[in-house]
């Protein structure tokens, strides 16, 4: 019979290993996924609620300054009318792939979190068949 390359086998193992301090297992990769889906969030909620505001006067008190400002800001709405839907649609759009961004991270963040979970039954496994290897080279040898 022959038994596989234990050393071979120890290389794997080694690198399974060594991949403890790899991205998969980092505690900033974690961190940054938070992060990242926290800021995605955010800039999701600010374009909305900014699409929403495109276009419309702002409220002002009532003096003089206001007033006159209040017709030169009508007066630049209705000569860039055509222009308000347009900047209103680009930044609903915007929310949306920014909200589409932030689904894509939670369902990455949901396979990385299957993948680490499946690298610890594999380095598991290793080291039980290394064991298990290493005794029958043991036996094999006391022949």
């Amino acid at each position: 019979m022959r038994i596989p390359d234990l050393e071979r086998l120890d290389r794997i193992a080694a690198t399974l290993r060594s991949g403890s301090n790899g991205p998969l297992r980092s505690a900033n990769y974690l961190k940054q996924f938070e992060s990242t889906l926290k800021k995605s969030d955010e800039y999701h909620h600010r374009v909305l609620v900014g699409s929403l505001l495109a276009g419309i006067t702002p409220p002002a008190p009532r003096t003089l300054r206001a007033g006159v400002g209040a017709v030169l800001v009508r007066v630049v709405q209705r000569s860039i009318f055509w222009f308000t839907q347009q900047v209103q649609e680009f930044q609903k759009a915007t929310a949306e792939r920014i909200q589409e961004h932030a689904q894509l991270l939670r369902a990455q963040r949901s396979e990385t979190a299957q993948l680490r979970e499946r690298v610890e039954e594999m380095e598991k496994t290793v080291k039980q068949l290394s064991e298990t290897l290493a005794q029958l080279a043991n036996c094999e040898e006391n022949k």
